[in-house]
């Protein structure tokens, strides 16, 4: 800056100066050895310090101003990612069903914080026999009811291709012995009214060709 030179120039012109009157009376011997050496150090760096603002900075100072530049974007860099990785941000909207840690708790790289789930739709297995799986179609409609009375639609979109024995969910034995298919059907449930682990019931209607 304009400023910055006429400071310098100032600066060096009170040191030469200074060191010619020195120089002067260093010859008679009033001053001593020591202040006339301080003194032409005071005027060699002003002098330096003048040069460098009026014809710029060597390629090898401004080499290493850019070196020390990028140093410090890298570690501004990396600081920001460590303030970044303080938070814990969820992959996809949803609710949390499970927390598996509690705030303060310390914890290692690849541990489950939370479980999130997706509760606008969710999606409700039902098991049926032989029969009946060649019956029910892909996008196929379905009256889902819980316990409570509250009644919810939905539609088939997974039929199971391999026969299993029943779940040892199912309550009876009798019904566990059994072979049977799963076929999933995705309710929409907005309010949030169904979670996970709500017993509920399907009713599907059984035809012999798909109908939308």
């Amino acid at each position: 800056r304009k400023e910055d030179i006429l400071q310098a120039e100032a600066a060096f012109k009170s040191a030469e100066k200074d060191y010619k009157r020195m120089k002067d009376l260093l010859t008679t011997q009033t001053v001593t050895q020591k202040q006339f050496d301080d003194a032409e150090a005071r005027y060699i760096s002003a002098q330096q310090t003048y040069d460098k603002l009026v014809t710029g900075l060597r390629k090898d100072e401004v080499t290493a101003i850019r070196a020390r530049r990028d140093q410090a974007a890298a570690q501004a860099d990396q600081l920001r990612k460590k303030v970044r990785d303080c938070y814990v941000l969820a992959p996809s909207v949803g609710t949390i069903t499970l927390r598996a840690v509690e705030p303060g708790e310390l914890v290692g790289l690849g541990t489950n914080l939370v479980r999130i789930t997706y509760l606008d739709k969710v999606k409700l297995t039902i098991y049926v026999n032989e029969e009946q799986i060649s019956k029910i179609h892909l996008g196929q409609k379905a009256a889902v009811a819980i316990d409570s009375g509250q009644k919810f639609e939905g539609k088939v979109i997974y039929k199971s291709p391999v026969a299993e024995f029943t779940p040892k969910n199912v309550q009876t034995k009798e019904e566990r012995t059994k072979l049977v298919f799963g076929v999933k059907i995705l309710i929409e449930n907005p309010g949030g009214t169904l979670s996970p682990g709500i017993p509920a019931d399907a009713t599907v209607s059984l035809t012999d060709t798909a109908t939308n």
